[in-house]
């Protein structure tokens, strides 16, 4: 009785974990040590699924992407490896055949329990849909700031790093527009400088 009443609780915190990740546009991979999915959640299962970035075939998470492919069994392999190191986990981008933003990979050994897989040793991933993210933010950003949403990507952009005349070209705008938005923003944001605003955002990227 008090198996199965664990086995239940374990269940339920599984399930609310899984919904917890879902909200926030990550799916969870487990696999074997030799590559073998083990179980998926329902986010990771349409990530998949779709044959966007990520693939299974015969049972084994690939890389649709050959460089991509080829970067993910190294890691798989890197975690796996007796290591000195303290990192517990590492990360890695992979493309998108939409060209969308890309997932992004957090890879981390796991000891499984050997009745079950015949392995020691197994591979976590959690898969974090930057595309999803980011437009997620981009909607707080403009609720919280009153932001349009050329403004919200004006922002992300400057977030990223990219300065006036780069940001031009990537929404196709004239450098003056570019420096309009730039105003808009401080104005709306209540803040003088660039590297404020930039602060400003990414801790409202972080409380959502």
């Amino acid at each position: 009785m008090q198996i199965n009443q664990f086995d239940h609780d374990l269940k339920k915190r599984v399930s609310v974990l899984e919904q917890g990740l879902s909200q926030l546009g990550q799916g969870i991979i487990l696999l074997s040590k030799s590559g073998q999915v083990l179980f998926s959640t329902d986010v990771a299962n349409e990530m998949l699924s779709s044959g966007d970035g990520l693939t299974v075939k015969e049972g084994m998470l690939m890389g649709v992407l050959k460089p991509d492919n080829v970067r993910l069994q190294h890691m798989r392999g890197l975690v796996l490896e007796d290591s000195a190191s303290d990192e517990n986990y590492h990360s890695f981008y992979i493309h998108r055949n939409n060209q969308q933003k890309p997932y992004l990979l957090l890879i981390s050994k796991m000891n499984l329990d050997a009745s079950l897989t015949h392995a020691d040793d197994g591979v976590l991933i959690i898969i974090k849909d930057t595309h999803a993210n980011a437009q997620h933010w981009q909607e707080r950003m403009k609720s919280l700031f009153r932001l349009t949403k050329r403004e919200a990507d004006f922002v992300v952009f400057l977030t990223e790093g990219r300065n006036i005349k780069e940001i031009s070209t990537v929404m196709s705008i004239a450098e003056d527009t570019a420096r309009q938005y730039l105003k808009n923003c401080f104005k709306k944001m209540e803040v003088n400088k660039q590297h404020e605003l930039v602060c400003l955002a990414l801790d409202s990227l972080r409380k959502r």
